[in-house]
């Protein structure tokens, strides 16, 4: 089976909605079960065959750069490409698309948990030729 093997992983967002815990950390580094939220997104692209991340950042990007110190995660490569203007979902593809090339991604939200199978998709996106 084929494999998609990057990931823009969204983080630019403001959190508005879980404020206060969002007033000192951007949501996707907000602990749950002691690991940063973010961390379940990418363990899950991980266990899907990704070991290429882009991850876009808006506030508080120093805190990213504190995390992905050595710009990678669990022996994968991380780069973050800053936001000075929140871009949205769109904007934000269209702004990483020279670090993604012309190679196939998953756009996946930094600030979520989901253990939704990503094989299907995966395999559906190779049988319909969308690439």
């Amino acid at each position: 089976m084929k494999e998609i093997t990057q990931a823009f992983v969204l983080a630019a967002g403001l959190g508005k909605r879980l404020r206060p815990l969002t007033d000192e950390l951007p949501k996707p580094l907000i602990p749950i079960f002691q690991k940063p939220l973010i961390t379940f997104a990418l363990d899950h692209l991980i266990g899907a065959g990704v070991s290429r991340f882009v991850v876009n950042t808006h506030r508080l990007p120093e805190l990213f750069q504190d995390f992905f110190s050595q710009n990678s995660y669990s022996g994968k490569s991380v780069t973050l490409v800053h936001e000075q203007d929140l871009l949205e979902t769109g904007g934000g593809i269209k702004n990483v698309e020279s670090f993604l090339g012309n190679e196939p991604f998953i756009a996946y939200s930094g600030d979520i948990l989901s253990d939704v199978d990503l094989e299907p998709l995966i395999e559906n996106h190779f049988r319909a030729q969308n690439h």
